[in-house]
């Protein structure tokens, strides 16, 4: 095989990246070793020094021996081996993927290191994967759900729900919907879109989307969401509904750092009013069925001070529980 100057390079480029970093240091020798085996290339040592020049000289992050008395290696890449650590866990640990898809985002990330790093990590996703969804194109769904936002198209799919055989079962009708955004929440992904059933926005979980068809060219950017991550925030646990403005009494508890639940569940947003060493109060702004779920999670922490139709809503759902119970 005949190789030019430009092929040669990026074959010593590849041998950079592919097999170096700051713990496994490549000589010059060793370098034109592996382009004699791999790639049948020989070179002398002045070719060798030219051509590393120039990669440094078009910015390739190349440490030489001049700078570490040992060799060559590539000293930085694009991702920090704690971002490549986050990347990937984030992949495993989102349901929504099935596992292939997660082994085959897994192998592409950790292209971004060398083999013996990769090799190191990859020890990391031996463990047996957390339950995965198998049966959903999940990359298939955002693709098409960002082609009708981009085109200003609405869009029809069906929508499935489990039955108790944990099976997807798909709905009676499809849904038609104005895509307005798409929503990253708590390693899921959402689509918020408006309904012709309902004047609000309505949430769909993409994972639970199928047969998504593109349909007429007949909404304008007014329909969209200018801030969904705001438009989350107000909607916790994305349930749909307006926003309203709630006070909730958090008790304080022996080894219990309160405020820790407050933030993870509502956000840095919430106002701290009246505080004593029994209880604190807050402020908050979500919709009704988002608060009520989380209070009910916290019951031993959380209790509705007001509006009073909310604190109605919380009665009757501890009364029905009591009724249970009591049975």
């Amino acid at each position: 095989m005949s190789f030019g100057k430009s092929s040669r390079i990026l074959c010593i480029l590849e041998i950079l990246y592919k097999e170096t970093d700051e713990s496994h240091i490549l000589t010059q020798p060793e370098i034109r070793n592996i382009l004699s085996s791999s790639y049948s290339i020989q070179i002398c040592r002045e070719t060798f020094y030219h051509d590393i020049a120039l990669l440094i000289d078009h910015n390739i992050p190349i440490s030489t021996f001049r700078d570490n008395h040992r060799g060559y290696y590539i000293d930085s890449r694009e991702f920090t081996m704690a971002e490549i650590l986050y990347l990937i866990h984030s992949v495993y640990a989102s349901a929504e993927l099935s596992a292939d898809l997660s082994r085959n985002f897994e192998k592409k990330i950790l292209k971004n290191l060398s083999r013996h790093s990769a090799s190191e990590l990859r020890k990391e996703f031996l463990l047996k994967e957390p339950l995965k969804n198998e049966d959903t194109d999940i990359m298939k769904n955002l693709w098409d759900i960002y082609d009708a936002r981009l085109n200003g198209q609405k869009i029809r799919f069906n929508y499935c729900h489990y039955d108790l055989n944990k099976n997807k079962e798909p709905s009676k009708q499809f849904e038609m919907v104005i895509p307005a955004a798409l929503i990253r929440w708590q390693m899921n992904t959402y689509l918020v879109g408006k309904t012709e059933r309902f004047d609000d926005y309505t949430i769909f979980r993409l994972d639970r989307m199928t047969d998504i068809k593109m349909e007429e060219k007949n909404f304008y950017t007014e329909d969209l969401i200018a801030d969904p991550y705001d438009y989350a925030a107000k909607h916790l646990s994305m349930h749909a509904g307006k926003p309203i403005t709630a006070v909730l009494r958090c008790k304080n508890l022996p080894n219990v750092n309160v405020m820790d639940k407050v933030i993870d569940e509502f956000g840095k947003n919430v106002v701290v009013a009246e505080r004593t060493d029994a209880y604190f109060d807050i402020w908050v702004k979500a919709t009704e069925d988002g608060i009520l779920r989380i209070v009910q999670k916290y019951s031993e922490l959380f209790f509705v001070v007001s509006p009073d139709t909310l604190r109605q809503k919380m009665i009757s759902i501890i009364r029905e529980n009591v009724k249970f119970y009591a049975l």
